[in-house]
């Protein structure tokens, strides 16, 4: 959220089209912290903490930090999908990692990139999350049937 939450406070130094955009991810943002707290309650993932470093709120390393976080965030929720038991909880966070990406998406082309998540993205699980910089990592190659998927 202090990512969305910058970009909006400075606005016009960004020289970006669609605030809408911006505002409503913030407010998808606070939607989903408010969900998961609420189902996880005492089990939601805990130790995450995001600095920003000094100069790091200007433009291009904050739209660069956002990319970065917004890969992590759809990799973990493909993640949770994958880790939780309860199918309302699963499904939850697909749903979730499906607006992840449509962040991760519209954050990179303001951030001047072409980048398309791959065709099955990678899964990592919460704790990893803060571990893995730059831009999203296909998974392990898999065999469904008779296709490969990268």
């Amino acid at each position: 959220m202090r990512v969305y939450e910058a970009i909006l406070a400075d606005f016009s130094k960004f020289k970006l089209q669609n605030k809408d955009y911006f505002q409503r991810a913030l407010q998808n943002e606070k939607d989903h912290r408010a969900a998961w707290s609420k189902a996880l309650g005492f089990k939601k993932p805990t130790g995450f903490t995001l600095h920003v470093p000094a100069g790091g709120e200007e433009h291009p390393l904050l739209l660069g930090t956002g990319v970065a976080l917004e890969a992590a965030f759809v990799e973990t929720h493909l993640g949770a999908v994958k880790s939780f038991s309860s199918t309302e909880l699963k499904l939850a966070a697909a749903e979730v990692a499906s607006t992840e990406a449509t962040h991760f998406s519209f954050s990179d082309a303001a951030f001047g990139g072409h980048t398309v998540l791959p065709s099955f993205p990678g899964n990592i699980p919460a704790s990893a999350a803060g571990r893995r910089p730059g831009r999203p990592r296909a998974g392990p190659e898999r065999r469904v049937g008779g296709l490969t998927l990268r």
